[in-house]
């Protein structure tokens, strides 16, 4: 001690340390910026909440968290790098389509049904292999797709094809017909010319033709030998026929 009063100051200096914040947005983004350090003299930080495409955010897992939280705050006064983990649940009413095509008689695919239909993102989506009355699904159409992934963006379209199918068309020589003319395969909804050349003998009077056929509708004129049919979805059979009556004649006799 000196021969005086003295006064002695203790002191040294400080930093305050810095600390990482890291994020895994699994796929989802932020409209702005959350900070990646802190100190324990930064402001309190409110993270921002990130967003998906096709997804609903559920909340923050990670440091100081027990279960997904929304509102995620680091008080100040805090200390320790942290960790946080966006976490989703995939929205269930992603949209997607299924477009059908049927073939028409010139061999071309036609657009005939759109289904708007919802789903899970990013699950499996199949489209439904639907029945159309005279067509046969083409399973090796080049653009086919029944199959695919639900995309956030709803973007997804499954198209399925069709084959216009061919049946067999018979033309029957019924009574008193010479010949018929117009058979054979032919496309569903085509339409084709039937000729029937009616027997025409002396001594008879024809009367009645027609064509027969189960399936009546499809003739445009049962009445006409000349006429079109136009093809169903089966094989179909028409009979031509008429009726006939013989004349009768008159003998005169003069016997003067």
């Amino acid at each position: 001690m000196p021969a005086k009063a003295v006064e002695v100051t203790a002191k040294q200096e400080r930093e305050a340390k810095e600390y990482t914040i890291t994020y895994n947005l699994n796929n989802g983004q932020v409209e702005g910026t959350n900070p990646e350090k802190y100190t324990v003299e930064s402001e309190e930080i409110k993270l921002i909440n990130p967003t998906r495409d096709g997804y609903t955010f559920l909340g923050w897992t990670g440091t100081g968290l027990d279960k997904a939280t929304k509102d995620v705050v680091i008080a100040k006064g805090s200390t320790g790098n942290r960790e946080y983990t966006a976490t989703w649940e995939a929205n269930k009413d992603t949209k997607y389509t299924v477009e059908y095509y049927l073939e028409d008689l010139k061999g071309d695919y036609k657009l005939e049904e759109t289904e708007n239909l919802e789903g899970e993102t990013d699950a499996k989506a199949t489209a439904e292999i639907k029945t159309f009355e005279g067509f046969t699904e083409n399973t090796e159409h080049k653009d086919r797709k029944v199959e695919g992934t639900i995309k956030a963006d709803e973007s997804l379209v499954l198209k399925v094809y069709y084959t216009r199918n061919s049946y067999e068309l018979t033309l029957v020589k019924g009574d008193y017909i010479e010949s018929v003319e117009g058979a054979g395969t032919y496309k569903y909804g085509e339409v084709v010319e039937i000729i029937a050349v009616a027997e025409n003998k002396d001594g008879y009077t024809y009367s009645n033709f027609a064509w027969e056929t189960e399936d009546a509708g499809i003739l445009e004129n049962a009445q006409e030998k000349t006429t079109k049919v136009t093809m169903p979805a089966k094989a179909v059979e028409v009979t031509a026929k008429q009726e006939r009556e013989a004349k009768e004649y008159t003998i005169t006799y003069n016997l003067n």
